[in-house]
């Protein structure tokens, strides 16, 4: 709260008390109570921050107290109830006159004119009842079902003919034609209307300067002049919405909530100067009006720890409309609407209210908050904006440090798993080595973990590789490609048995398949020797199709089909050549094939075997039976005695 001492109240309202204190409105007081005591009814509108409430409170009443002609009754409470709330205040009015006894008991189901009616013939002179900040109960009833009822009830009030009051309604002007809620059943509702302005130059210095003298202190007339401009064109500046001071030539007007915070942070600065007089120095040393005001509220806030910055965010958010209006909440409503713990918040919203932002009221036994000063509306919501994006900003912070903490991690770890798993070829330096060498790692990568690691050199030199396609590094992922294209620079009777070697098959089928189609003797030759050492369908199908084609290419096929046949099914093979070269083509001269058919025989079993051999001595053929009888006497056949000396008699 403001010093005791301080001529200038800050942002609270002044009261009936605070009278000599209060300046700058003496002709707006003059005319409302004329209005007044001329009219039932008297429409009090202004802008937010005008000085409504300290108008009527400590510049209004007392004069009316002043005539002799009116009883007061001020009342501001709209958040509830406000029908009985109005005849509540009415009573406390009279007990505290000692109108009535204080245990009186009034009977609020009466209808409000009957009931005001009644209590008026306690007063002295003329009831005048004064409904301040009266914007609010359209605020808070919008949607209670005793909003209809009561605006009927109070126009009866006002133009009940049985009673002689008077009714003021203070409110804001944006919120003026709510009054058209009136209109069915009081017409007049606008028939008398009194606006105030802000402060002009005159009225402005009348309050600053006047509070000042009466403690016997004074204002440096250099720091006067210059407050009254600032103080001015801050108004201008914010009225007109211009980007900055303004050169033209335009009435100036102060508004009392600005004059106040910045006086009252002056006399704080300057309060114990020996001159007792407050100095343009004191004025710069605070950043004048511009700093002064930006930092007031913002130096409020920065009293508050992290936590309760949070909740005050979110308690802003509901206490301050769109529309800059303050709006009320009990404490247990609040909290739960927070859903926040309610002892927390209360701690929160307590000191809000001991720095004057948050003003607590207490009805029906609960705590209320609300703003202190719909000043603050503005400053509220720059806060709260700026307060809420700088959190958004340290959460999409937090969460990009999160992500590149979390993407350094997979960074590091596919970068690792990838030089561990993967293997690249290099070729080294001409005069390092000519060996195409093979290398763990992945190839352009970071290797953070340093996985990568020489391996081994390949068979492959630096001259194996055409000169236009050599590399540096090549990942072995490639390696298919690059064995094709390094393979398909060698003569056409090489590439089989290069394609075989390093496992790509097709392509070696793919070669085998030119070459028996080449009809060329060297090159089907070359075939019929290198097939034998690649064991796939393809090149069993190609040494059948030579066999059959080609005669004078009988031994090397034979060979290299009893070689490339897996040894579960080269009985097959077996029989299928005897039968053809025995049978079909006696002319041939077949004893190579009966030595190469020993030779597959003998890798079998003696009971596999042996039969087979036996069978063969039935051959019309004698080379071979000759050949049999003697592969038979190498595996010592004893069962083949008999068969033998039938073939072979003494």
């Amino acid at each position: 709260m403001s010093n005791p001492d301080n001529p200038y109240l800050g942002l609270r309202p002044y009261t009936e008390q605070e009278q000599d204190r209060f300046f700058g409105r003496d002709s707006e007081i003059h005319i409302l109570t004329d209005k007044i005591l001329a009219h039932r009814l008297t429409l009090l509108v202004a802008a937010s921050g005008v000085g409504k409430s300290s108008l009527l409170q400590a510049g209004v009443m007392p004069a009316l107290r002043a005539t002799g002609m009116a009883d007061l009754v001020y009342h501001n409470d709209w958040a509830v109830n406000p029908d009985a709330d109005l005849k509540t205040s009415l009573v406390k009015h009279l007990k505290k006159k000692q109108r009535v006894t204080a245990d009186y008991q009034a009977d609020f189901t009466l209808p409000l004119a009957e009931f005001i009616r009644l209590h008026s013939l306690l007063c002295e002179g003329s009831l005048v009842i004064l409904l301040d900040q009266f914007e609010e109960f359209f605020y808070y009833q919008r949607f209670s079902q005793q909003r209809e009822p009561f605006i009927h009830e109070l126009a009866g009030a006002i133009q009940d003919p049985q009673s002689a009051g008077a009714f003021v309604f203070a409110m804001r002007e944006d919120f003026a034609m709510e009054l058209q809620a009136f209109k069915p059943w009081f017409k007049g509702i606008f028939d008398n209307v009194y606006r105030i302005e802000k402060l002009d130059l005159k009225a402005a210095k009348e309050a600053i300067c006047k509070p000042l003298s009466n403690i016997g202190f004074s204002l440096e007339p250099e720091l006067l002049e210059q407050l009254l401009q600032d103080l001015g064109q801050r108004e201008l500046k914010e009225r007109l919405e211009l980007p900055q001071q303004s050169d033209r030539q335009t009435e100036l007007f102060v508004e009392p909530p600005h004059l106040q915070i910045v006086c009252q942070q002056l006399w704080l600065q300057a309060q114990t100067d020996a001159d007792r007089q407050i100095k343009l120095g004191h004025y710069q040393t605070l950043g004048k009006t511009q700093g002064i005001l930006t930092g007031y509220f913002r130096q409020k806030m920065a009293l508050l720890k992290r936590e309760q910055l949070r909740l005050a965010s979110k308690a802003f958010d509901h206490l301050v409309s769109q529309h800059g209006t303050k709006r009320s909440f009990p404490l247990a409503e609040l909290a739960e609407l927070l859903d926040e713990n309610e002892s927390a918040l209360q701690q929160t919203l307590d000191l809000l209210q001991e720095a004057v932002i948050l003003r607590r009221i207490q009805r029906n036994g609960s705590y209320w908050y609300e703003l202190y000063h719909d000043i603050f509306a503005k400053s509220i919501n720059d806060w709260n904006r700026d307060y809420k994006l700088r959190q958004l900003r340290w959460k999409v912070a937090k969460g990009v440090a999160y992500a590149l903490a979390a993407s350094t991690v997979l960074t590091v770890a596919y970068d690792g798993y990838s030089n561990y798993h993967n293997r690249y070829l290099q070729l080294g330096p001409e005069t390092v080595s000519d060996r195409v060498e093979i290398y763990r790692g992945e190839p352009g990568s970071w290797d953070l973990l340093h996985q990568q690691k020489f391996l081994y050199e390949t068979d492959y030199a630096r001259w194996d590789i055409e000169a236009d396609k050599r590399f540096q590094q090549q990942a072995l992922a490639e390696l298919d490609q690059i064995e094709i294209a390094q393979i398909g620079q060698l003569p056409l009777d090489h590439r089989l048995a290069a394609f075989a070697r390093v496992g790509l098959f097709e392509k070696a089928d793919q070669v085998g398949k030119a070459l028996l189609d080449s009809k060329n003797d060297a090159l089907l030759g070359t075939l019929s020797k290198q097939q034998g050492g690649i064991r796939t369908l393809a090149s069993f199908t190609a040494i059948k199709q030579m066999y059959r084609k080609n005669p004078e290419l009988y031994d090397e096929t034979v060979i290299s089909l009893l070689t490339i046949t897996p040894q579960t099914k080269r009985l097959g093979i077996i029989n299928e050549l005897l039968h053809d070269n025995l049978n079909c083509k006696p002319k041939w001269d077949v004893t190579d094939l009966c030595k190469q058919v020993i030779i597959a025989l003998n890798q079998f079993k003696p009971e596999v075997s042996i039969p087979k051999l036996i069978s063969l001595l039935d051959a019309g053929n004698d080379r071979v039976r000759e050949v049999v009888a003697e592969a038979l006497g190498e595996i010592n056949a004893l069962v083949a005695i008999p068969n033998l000396r039938q073939q072979f008699p003494i």
